[in-house]
């Protein structure tokens, strides 16, 4: 992670509907905001238009809808994934290979496999 001037870290958030609905905007994105240093830099969903949808709605600025898009970020220092479990595998693993720092809510996958 960075360390510098500015120690606060920055998150994206994968799994940031538009609707309100979901562990995302519910849960995750209040908790974000409470904790000193952490900052809600990106979002990312699962099309171009909900992820311009959540991104108004949420006021964030970076949106994406392609988490190796995300993952090619230099300044995104961790990634939380709030998805359902049958795609954290797809979600988390090109963010790990890319050196991303990931929490991953749920168990990693649906099978041991």
């Amino acid at each position: 992670m960075r360390v510098g001037v500015d120690d606060t870290l920055k998150l994206a958030l994968v799994g940031a509907s538009s609707s309100g609905r979901g562990w995302g905007p519910a849960a995750h994105i209040p908790a974000i905001a409470a904790v000193e240093g952490l900052e809600l830099a990106a979002l990312c969903t699962s099309s171009a238009a909900s992820a311009a949808a959540a991104s108004e709605v949420h006021g964030i600025p970076r949106a994406y809808h392609d988490v190796r898009d995300l993952a090619a970020q230099p300044d995104i220092d961790v990634v939380a994934v709030a998805v359902r479990v049958p795609q954290h595998h797809a979600i988390v693993m090109p963010l790990l290979d890319a050196g991303k720092h990931v929490y991953c809510e749920w168990p990693l996958g649906a099978t041991t496999q």
